[in-house]
């Protein structure tokens, strides 16, 4: 059996992001028509949808707690949003470019922002100060991700490098070459001791993140890699790409272990549920699918 269609989860222009409750109980999808809709994922139901950015919003993620949400745009702001009243909290501003990327740390208790100013920020969303500027892309920051413990924060941008830094002190920690492309995904693994990257030169690589060390190169996608993410467990890891496909890996072997095909257009971000069971893809064809996700995914593909 293949993956199933769950649920088609539309807005009025391409989807860049879509994400779960830590409840697995609602998605949140973010949009280039500068909204952000709330979804009931038992029904697919539409929720609510928020309203404020003035451009298209790239990222968004659910506070641990599911009663804020952040997000940023590329109207050059993050925003904290009051989920019961739909209100806007708080918005965050100090980049001087498009905003392109959005990572929470793992508590809830801090952000990290990428933008075409090359720089990355990190802020805390409870006062919207800025806490630490993170210098030294010679390119676009296209992505951010925290480690599981919150100490490390990648990014990654249009100079085809990686670069990971210390939470604590903004100190360059290592940089990691090897990509011939602009670097458009990263993701920690749960146990945080691996890193997967996704490049406009059409392969994923994972890296050690102790040693900065290529562990392997995945190939399989017919155009740019432009995201990449982690299951639960650290078994799976999942990819979008320019050619429209989902593909899901075992990160252990670096076997394809299925292509999902639905998208008609390049899908730019994907997340698993909490209990890893399903799938969210968000796609420049103004939808995002949730898929049933079946044994068949952990097999090898033929």
């Amino acid at each position: 059996m293949a993956a199933r269609i769950l649920h088609t989860l539309t807005h009025n222009n391409a989807v860049y992001w879509v994400t779960f409750s830590s409840d697995g109980r609602r998605l949140a999808s973010a949009s280039l028509d500068n909204t952000i809709k709330l979804w009931e994922f038992s029904t697919g139901k539409h929720l609510s949808t928020l309203k404020g950015h003035g451009d298209g919003v790239c990222a968004a993620s659910f506070a641990p707690d599911g009663k804020t949400l952040f997000s940023a745009s590329l109207d050059k702001s993050l925003r904290v949003w009051n989920l019961s009243s739909g209100a806007t909290e708080r918005t965050l501003q100090g980049h001087q470019n498009y905003i392109t990327c959005m990572a929470m740390s793992a508590d809830g208790k801090s952000l990290a922002s990428g933008a075409q100013d090359k720089q990355v920020r990190l802020w805390d969303p409870s006062t919207g100060t800025t806490t630490r500027v993170l210098s030294g892309h010679t390119g676009f920051v296209h992505c951010v991700a925290f480690s599981p413990d919150g100490t490390l924060v990648a990014s990654g941008g249009f100079d085809n490098t990686i670069r990971l830094w210390s939470a604590m002190d903004g100190r360059l920690a290592r940089q990691l070459e090897g990509h011939t492309g602009a670097v458009e995904g990263v993701a920690f693994a749960p146990d945080g001791k691996s890193l997967a990257s996704a490049s406009a030169d059409g392969t994923i690589k994972l890296w050690d993140v102790a040693s900065g060390a290529e562990r392997q190169a995945l190939q399989g996608h017919s155009g740019l890699v432009r995201c990449v993410r982690f299951d639960n467990s650290g078994r799976r890891l999942a990819s979008g790409s320019y050619d429209t496909t989902v593909k899901i890996w075992d990160p252990r072997t670096g076997r394809q272990l299925q292509s999902i095909r639905g998208h008609r257009n390049t899908v730019y971000a994907v997340a698993f549920s909490p209990d890893d069971q399903t799938l969210a893809s968000a796609s420049f064809d103004r939808s995002s699918i949730v898929w049933s996700l079946t044994a068949r995914d952990r097999q090898p593909a033929r």
